[in-house]
């Protein structure tokens, strides 16, 4: 399976004609794909039939990378709450200029409730990028509402890219997990934060069915 997931970042990439770097939300590192490179591992295990990573595209050349796991799987639980996550950071080089740019993707609780576990995992994500104080670019889907913890500590440190909060990026699809039902584009869940030197000209929120959660499109000045 690890193969396919790897493939598909590979065929994005040669489609876009982009760089690139993939990696999967695993304890370990056994898989890593960036440019034209594929490192594996063995006894690869996520426990469980899917697997699933964070990736990073761009037209400009990636020329430093690095991972930090948020949280680490439980592997006596089926939970969304307990899976790994990962964030991962790529510097660019852009008409002689340093833009870095990192993503995530946080986990899921029923109602977006913020958990001790959630907190922990966000706390981790904000030591990995505590010390990215200029020209960065932070994405992903966070999973948390616009007032929780997570976003208000996020934006006292970075500043939201857009568009305003309260547009909604969650669901396009109907979701139900232990309770909870999603059934329209109700929430907000997915965000672009920069820090305060980054110029941003534009931003929106994309229409679309391809996901469950709808993409963002920010415009910046480098």
């Amino acid at each position: 399976p690890i193969f396919w997931i790897a493939l598909l970042a590979v065929v994005l990439a040669v489609g876009l004609a982009y760089f690139y770097l993939f990696f999967p939300k695993v304890q370990v590192l056994q898989v890593q794909v960036s440019g034209n490179q594929a490192l594996e591992g063995k006894d690869w295990d996520m426990g469980g039939s899917y697997f699933m990573g964070n990736a990073i595209f761009s037209k400009f050349p990636l020329v430093n990378q690095r991972h930090v796991f948020v949280q680490i799987k439980d592997v006596t639980s089926d939970s969304y709450e307990d899976e790994s996550r990962v964030y991962v950071e790529v510097d660019l080089k852009i008409n002689g200029r340093n833009l870095r740019v990192g993503t995530v993707h946080l986990s899921f609780t029923p109602f977006f409730t913020i958990t001790p576990k959630r907190q922990a995992e966000a706390n981790k994500l904000l030591g990995a990028i505590a010390k990215n104080t200029k020209a960065f670019i932070l994405t992903g889907d966070m999973n948390s509402l616009p007032d929780s913890t997570i976003i208000k500590s996020l934006n006292s440190s970075l500043k939201n890219a857009g568009p305003d909060l309260l547009e909604k990026t969650f669901t396009t699809k109907p979701f139900s997990y232990l309770g909870f039902d999603a059934k329209g584009l109700d929430y907000r869940l997915d965000y672009v934060f920069t820090t305060p030197d980054v110029k941003v000209l534009s931003s929106k929120i994309i229409k679309t069915g391809f996901s469950d959660h709808l993409p963002i499109l920010a415009e910046i000045e480098i």
